[in-house]
């Protein structure tokens, strides 16, 4: 017959292994669906196609080994709602590394920078840095107004951004936790 202290012992460990897999199957699953439904052109591509529709550019200045660049795509550039705004625009991504002449000729010195340009390339807007969500939909809908338009979805900028608990914060905190119930769970059997 099984103890309580075994059986609770038992299903702490289950629920530590159980948590420590799915925060793995969620970052793994995150990583792999980085890719965003934003149309990428290659620069001369995006002055043509920004001069024949009339529309805007979205310049992102990047490079592979930037980590502030691959937080802004996973976190920002991935959002439905900037993916939505960003059929307003001719999105082209910059390497830095691949295209620094490029970068120069837009005074681009530390990344990520997103730059907006009207159809004739003349500087609108420029966030440098990491952007959150709201933060960059405010700048993508001043860009539109600078050069008249109108966006062609409706977009709500977010409100405050809330602290939401997910996964990959609460792993941690879990397995320490359990961590603690099961030691106190063997002293209090030692002491027996």
């Amino acid at each position: 017959m099984w103890s309580k202290s075994v059986n609770v012992r038992t299903l702490l460990a289950l629920l530590l292994a159980f948590g420590v897999s799915a925060v793995q199957t969620a970052t793994a699953d995150r990583r792999h669906a980085v890719a965003t439904d934003i149309r990428w052109h290659a620069y001369d591509e995006g002055v043509h196609l920004a001069r024949t529709e009339g529309k805007p550019m979205m310049l992102v200045f990047t490079a592979k080994w930037c980590g502030w660049c691959r937080k802004l795509e996973e976190e920002t550039l991935s959002k439905d709602s900037i993916i939505a705004l960003s059929a307003d625009f001719v999105c082209v991504k910059v390497d830095v590394d691949e295209e620094s002449e490029l970068a120069r000729s837009f005074r681009v010195r530390g990344i990520p920078v997103v730059l907006f340009t009207d159809e004739d390339g003349n500087e609108l807007r420029r966030v440098v840095g990491f952007a959150d969500e709201a933060e960059l939909i405010d700048e993508m809908l001043k860009a539109l107004d600078a050069v008249g338009r109108t966006p062609s979805a409706s977009i709500q900028v977010p409100a405050e951004k809330t602290k939401r608990i997910s996964v990959t914060t609460l792993a941690p905190l879990l397995s320490v936790f359990i961590a603690y119930i099961l030691r106190r769970s063997k002293k209090e059997e030692d002491r027996r």
